[in-house]
């Protein structure tokens, strides 16, 4: 859902909350949806680099 919502090159904080509510409905924890978050967002900033 990160990589979708970054697909127009911006990650807002509508994007991460409705992804956040998502994943608390799905019973995900808000620990491992950060967690999730950062390492899409550390490979988005690793492929800009290349």
């Amino acid at each position: 859902m990160f990589f979708i919502a970054h697909s127009d090159g911006d990650l807002s904080d509508d994007e991460i909350i409705a992804i956040s509510q998502i994943g608390l409905t799905m019973d995900i924890s808000l620990e491992e949806i950060q967690k999730i978050s950062e390492w899409v967002i550390d490979e988005l900033e690793n492929n800009l680099e290349e």
